[in-house]
């Protein structure tokens, strides 16, 4: 079989409803009408297979759809891209996220196709993809739960397979519990690479000041490992072997900015495949999600 090397996108690919913007929350009962609205493809793995797309890097996603006309639509959106993909014998899941005018937002996820992603799936299919010795990206391990509890097996299996492992988990349903932090801990504690944003990180570290929890997580990730927290309108920070590396963002007219992390993530791990400096794949994350967020609607 031929090989590439490339990125392979595992984890969680859904429908997304971006509606906004909203000043201020509606009451019970009532109807609001939105000026903008954009109904797409995302979930985490989703919106960075679709950036990477943009980047000429040969990615692999691995991931599921539904087994309903929402999959099958969803399905069409990464037919250009080389995907395996389940088909989950379950309604697609959606997530409908209402922006702010604060630029935050929030949303409102169904559970459906992606409780069901399994190991079995992924390992079948990274045997599949063709492709080696590149980056494999975990994303959103808290929106697949079946994968999530073989998160550790899989990380070792990419490892022996010649994988650089990048992980982005985002925030847990059930919250930053103990039994969370451990889990989370072992995962970091393995991976070459962490992309986390800074509530997340202060959330697991339990501080709310930002350069202790780079801190304490940088302690618990192995030797020449890179850990590199999203900043939001501020940019990005990364540490690697207690150094610090800061990347600012521009002042750009953003209004969705969903997904912005997923579109650093694109933009940190081609660079990181190019060769570039720390310091590079960090402006070059940056400066992905800041133009991404200004597309609306997106393609």
């Amino acid at each position: 079989m031929n090989t590439q090397h490339g990125v392979l996108v595992i984890g969680n690919t859904n429908v997304d409803i971006v509606m906004g913007s909203i000043s201020k929350w509606p009451e019970v009962g009532t109807e609001t009408m939105l000026p903008r609205s954009d109904f797409r493809a995302g979930g985490s793995a989703g919106n960075t297979v679709l950036v990477l797309r943009t980047l000429d890097q040969p990615t692999c996603l691995i991931s599921a759809f539904g087994n309903d006309d929402l999959g099958r639509w969803l399905a069409g959106k990464f037919e250009d891209d080389r995907a395996y993909c389940a088909v989950i014998d379950a309604p697609t899941c959606y997530s409908v996220g209402l922006l702010h005018g604060n630029k935050e937002r929030t949303f409102f996820s169904s559970v459906g196709h992606l409780d069901s992603l399994s190991y079995a799936h992924v390992s079948a299919a990274i045997e599949k993809s063709g492709m080696e010795g590149g980056i494999a990206l975990l994303s959103g391990a808290f929106t697949t739960p079946v994968l999530r509890t073989d998160y550790s097996r899989l990380i070792s299996e990419l490892h022996e397979a010649g994988w650089q492992v990048a992980i982005d988990p985002g925030w847990p349903t059930e919250g930053w519990t103990s039994s969370v932090v451990s889990e989370v801990e072992q995962w970091f504690a393995v991976c070459d690479h962490v992309l986390i944003n800074d509530k997340e990180a202060m959330a697991l570290a339990g501080t709310d000041e930002l350069a202790s929890a780079l801190a304490h997580i940088e302690q618990m990730m192995p030797k020449g490992a890179q850990l590199v927290v999203k900043c939001g309108a501020d940019g990005a920070m990364a540490c690697k072997e207690q150094s610090m590396f800061i990347a600012r963002a521009p002042q750009v007219d953003a209004f969705d900015t969903v997904g912005a992390g997923d579109a650093f993530n694109a933009g940190y791990i081609a660079g990181v495949l190019r060769g570039s400096s720390l310091q590079t794949v960090l402006d070059l994350g940056v400066s992905t999600a800041s133009q991404r967020i200004c597309e609306f609607p997106r393609a």
